[in-house]
């Protein structure tokens, strides 16, 4: 029987990386992605309904060859998997601050892009494929659009209707997501220009995503 778990008894990492697969899926040709602890292995990429686990049966005879007849590639896996773990560790508020204080230092250069007149959609695009530095910028720009329309009048709820009708192909929880993490990032960095945070170092989007609002204070922003 299927059993959920509240996302609150979850770590930050963990959290994080649920994240990052519901923003994977849109992108791609899977309509689900599944982890199972009994095999440890993901669901390969297919263009209809992504193939459920293998029957326990099954699974057991899987799993003994492999185990047994290749424990050098299972170590070489398990040591490598560890090592990628260990390259992004989930910086401090105290971190991000400092990255920020820094970021405010670098002089500001002229704005070469109008993001008020770019679509959700290619907004959406573009913050969804961005990497490193050039993702907390874009997550920045997605948030100012939102945050540039939303006001008493306008609820969040309303924008968030508005945002799904432009990208249809994004499931309600993968948008839920991407509007909260680009509101998140733009409130925390609304005070930066582009240039500075493009010099952001040191912390990631899903760094900054991390941030709860009740510790936005502590940012001094």
């Amino acid at each position: 029987m299927e059993r959920r778990i509240d996302r609150s008894c979850l770590p930050r990492n963990v959290l994080q990386a649920i994240d990052t697969i519901y923003e994977y899926l849109p992108s791609s040709l899977l309509t689900e992605i599944r982890i199972s602890k009994q095999d440890g292995s993901f669901c390969t990429p297919t263009s209809g309904i992504s193939p459920s686990p293998p029957p326990e049966d099954v699974r057991a005879k899987r799993s003994i060859p492999r185990k047994f007849a290749y424990p050098e590639a299972f170590k070489r896996t398990s040591v490598k998997t560890i090592k990628t773990r260990r390259q992004h560790i989930p910086r401090s508020l105290d971190d991000i601050r400092k990255a920020l204080e820094a970021a405010m230092r670098i002089a500001v250069l002229p704005e070469t892009i109008q993001e008020k007149d770019q679509t959700f959609q290619t907004l959406y695009q573009i913050a969804f494929k961005a990497r490193k530095n050039e993702a907390i910028l874009a997550w920045h720009r997605l948030g100012m659009k939102l945050r540039s329309i939303e006001d008493s009048e306008i609820s969040e709820s309303n924008v968030g209707k508005l945002f799904h009708e432009q990208v249809p192909d994004v499931s309600t929880k993968s948008l839920e997501n991407a509007l909260s993490k680009a509101r998140r990032i733009y409130d925390i960095t609304s005070n930066l220009s582009s240039s500075q945070i493009l010099s952001l170092t040191n912390v990631t989007a899903a760094d900054i995503k991390s941030v709860a609002k009740k510790n936005l204070y502590k940012l001094n922003i």
